[in-house]
């Protein structure tokens, strides 16, 4: 199957970078919702390294409103989508805002948030039918919608109050 993620609409951040991977649904208890889990490395890998990766990066879209993208990358699906009726296979993307004029290079790339790297938000697309979990959906262009991206509470200090530039607006 080929990936390509064209725009990002309503996006007003900076030097934005698009994180896909694949990824299957999974009902948690605990949380009472369904959760995003990796699943084993199956997007072809274009650069030095490993033939299949866990996850992709787009090239960063620079200071411009509604970033548009040309990146495309081939994903390696299983045979049977969606063994038993619950699991729901997708793509899963991660929107970052990076900084990329700093002089000091990050220790990790895309692993926190900090001075150089702002986790925006996210979104999954479903490759399943809704009518058949098996069967894969046509092809075309979909829209994925993004849910930006709540301040974890341990994040913030005693008598600090996050504006709403904290849930990816400015």
């Amino acid at each position: 199957m080929i990936c390509q993620p064209k725009m990002l609409q309503g996006c007003t951040n900076d030097s934005i970078v698009i994180k896909v991977e694949l990824r299957k649904l999974e009902w948690c208890n605990a949380l009472n919702s369904e959760v995003a889990v990796p699943v084993t490395p199956s997007i072809h890998n274009t650069r030095r390294g490993a033939w299949l990766v866990e996850e992709v990066f787009t090239s960063c879209a620079m200071d411009a409103t509604d970033p548009r993208f040309l990146d495309e990358f081939k994903v390696k699906l299983p045979l049977i989508l969606g063994e038993n009726s619950q699991e729901k296979l997708g793509l899963f993307f991660s929107v970052y805002s990076i900084n990329v004029r700093t002089k000091r290079r990050p220790s990790v790339f895309l692993k926190r948030d900090g001075d150089d790297v702002a986790h925006i938000g996210s979104g999954f697309l479903p490759l399943a039918r809704d009518d058949s979990s098996t069967c894969l959906i046509e092809n075309g262009g979909y829209e994925v919608p993004i849910t930006l991206r709540a301040v974890e509470l341990c994040n913030i200090t005693s008598g600090q109050h996050r504006t709403a530039a904290s849930f990816g607006g400015n």
